[in-house]
């Protein structure tokens, strides 16, 4: 008998929604379980978010790696352009991404997953987004060091680096 045919006919006996309980088994998701994301990680918040963010999307189920790209996953300005990111993913389900420049001062931007992301049983993710806003602050300045050069091969090199640093403050 064809494997077709006796899913149907179990299809007849038992029901349509007995035949979706036994092909989503097959398929290692439960029937009422949509692809979908489970969270967004901008740093636990949503408002005052760093100008270079470090992004996590977690989804429920493993994706397809190869429809992790620019068009499955965007961020825009609100109002504006779509921003250049790099974005990468695991299979485990957590999609992350960088923005390539600095995002703009106290400006609400929109990251969208579309429904073009592939779980590997091949179901599409339900599309979803959220907006946020970046912090209002300028980041701080880089941290400067003094760095001391000396002509010398003495061993005793870090203490005359640090009476050189003296001698510079006074």
């Amino acid at each position: 008998m064809a494997r077709g045919l006796g899913v149907a006919r179990f299809a007849k006996n038992f029901g349509l929604s007995s035949l979706l309980l036994l092909t989503s088994q097959l398929v290692g998701q439960s029937a009422d379980e949509l692809f979908e994301v489970t969270e967004f990680s901008l740093g636990n918040r949503t408002q005052g978010v760093e100008l270079e963010p470090w992004i996590q999307i977690r989804v429920n189920q493993k994706f397809d790696a190869k429809t992790v790209n620019d068009k499955a996953v965007e961020l825009v300005q609100v109002g504006g352009d779509s921003i250049a990111i790099n974005i990468g993913g695991d299979l485990g389900g957590v999609i992350t991404l960088s923005v390539e420049e600095p995002l703009q001062l106290d400006t609400e931007y929109e990251l969208r997953v579309t429904a073009s992301l592939k779980s590997l049983t091949g179901a599409f993710l339900e599309a979803d987004k959220i907006r946020f806003r970046t912090t209002d602050q300028a980041p701080p300045p880089p941290h400067w060091r003094l760095i001391c050069h000396t002509k010398s091969g003495s061993s005793n090199f870090l203490s005359m680096c640090k009476n050189s640093a003296q001698k510079q403050i006074r």
